[in-house]
């Protein structure tokens, strides 16, 4: 097995290095939630404190791309999965990224130790297990902002997630602070068209089923626009393929305000050119007001 460690925001081969006290502390009490998948879970003595942010292990398969050397004269080819985390995650970090702390190099799989807030659970099982339903519309518009900030982090870094939707994004429940995870999807961001989507079919744009292609950005704010949607209404918008590329006559609860509707039905529009940038969401009307 190799192992690589992580300094100064990137990858070197080289001797283990002995964790913080924190972290010593923390490995004896980790318990691995479900939202990232294939993640291990790791339990000890139930009397030891937990504290905020605990190391936690996640394994995955091999993957077939690797991010080319970053520096001439070096052989250390990155897993695509590894390079994109490192990218995102480099100073100055963003608070809405969820820590890459290690990774080991395995003949079948590469193990990826993360941060893990706690307490926490991902947006998918605050919805069911707390409320059942739509949250209240301050605390979409506050946590939702953050999703926003976190992939407008993504997209300055070069980074293209791929796979935005509830599950992949963790809020800490003592702060409400929200973090991205699960790069397993991602690629490098390009200009050029993608041709290829790994993403969830509920959250994947209407011009991939169509076309078969799409632009990393317009598919990342067509995403958001779901999370937004399943958010305040408490159920997705589509269910198939028919209803993702048909007519969007979305029926709404009545509580929602008339900003909300129209920054959701701005993400949905059907021709990609016509959605909103990140910088045109976080200006939009929605966010604006005494309430922030």
């Amino acid at each position: 097995m190799k192992r690589r460690r992580l300094s100064d925001g990137s990858a070197n081969a080289g001797p283990s290095e002995k964790r913080s006290k924190e972290q010593e502390q923390g490995a004896s009490s980790i318990q691995g939630a479900s939202s990232i998948q294939g993640a291990s879970s790791i339990q000890g003595p139930s009397k030891v404190p937990r504290p905020s942010k605990v190391p936690r292990p996640s394994k995955v398969p091999r993957p077939s791309k690797v991010l080319r050397p970053s520096k001439p004269g070096t052989s250390l080819k990155l897993p695509l999965e590894v390079g994109l985390q490192l990218m995102a995650s480099r100073p100055p970090a963003c608070d809405h990224i969820v820590e890459l702390l290690d990774w080991f190099d395995e003949p079948d799989q590469i193990i990826i130790i993360m941060e893990h807030p706690a307490p926490c659970m991902d947006l998918i099982d605050l919805m069911y297990t707390t409320t059942q339903g739509a949250l209240c519309e301050d605390f979409v518009r506050r946590i939702w902002k953050q999703a926003v900030l976190a992939c407008r982090h993504c997209r300055d870094r070069g980074v293209l997630h791929r796979d935005i939707k509830a599950q992949n994004l963790l809020l800490q429940l003592d702060t409400f602070t929200v973090k991205l995870v699960d790069f397993g999807c991602g690629d490098l961001l390009q200009e050029e068209l993608y041709s290829e989507y790994c993403g969830t079919l509920r959250y994947c744009p209407p011009e991939m089923l169509i076309n078969g292609t799409y632009n990393g950005d317009e598919a990342t704010v067509w995403s958001l626009g779901i999370l937004l949607y399943l958010l305040a209404n408490g159920r997705s918008p589509f269910q198939n393929k028919e209803q993702i590329c048909g007519g969007h006559n979305l029926p709404f609860i009545k509580a929602l305000s008339d900003e909300c509707r129209d920054l959701i039905k701005w993400c949905l529009r059907l021709n990609a050119n016509c959605r909103p940038s990140f910088e045109d969401i976080l200006q939009h009307e929605w966010f604006q007001g005494p309430q922030q």
